[in-house]
């Protein structure tokens, strides 16, 4: 008994974990996938088009919303588990969930026209 407790105690951490690391990583990654395109401003052009469909490297944009994707749905199966009682319990974390695959999985999937003018190669 004991050690079920400790064991869901451990799971919950890491599933907290995720909804700790998510943003951070999506920050850093959109810097990182910044600092490859020639001409992108984190102030002028929108996030998304570094995942375009015309972009030069949309596969690290594309993963960061995928992998961070990942990471939000844990974090909402570790909400649900944590929270024991009440309604919220189950539609907070299962609105978290449905709002996070449709946005950044589907982006992932689809990727936006890009405005910004990349130079050639």
């Amino acid at each position: 008994m004991v050690q079920n407790r400790s064991n869901r105690d451990n799971a919950l951490k890491v599933l907290s974990f995720c909804g700790i690391i998510a943003p951070i990583l999506f920050a850093i990654m959109v810097v990182i996938g910044g600092l490859f395109y020639e001409g992108y401003s984190h102030a002028t052009y929108a996030v998304s088009e570094l995942g375009g469909a015309t972009a030069q490297y949309p596969l690290i944009q594309n993963a960061n919303f995928f992998v961070v994707g990942v990471l939000i749905v844990a974090f909402a199966v570790g909400l649900h588990q944590g929270l024991t009682n009440g309604r919220g319990s189950k539609v907070g974390p299962a609105l978290l969930g449905i709002c996070t695959m449709q946005q950044d999985w589907v982006a992932s999937w689809q990727p936006s026209e890009v405005s910004l003018p990349y130079p050639e190669d």
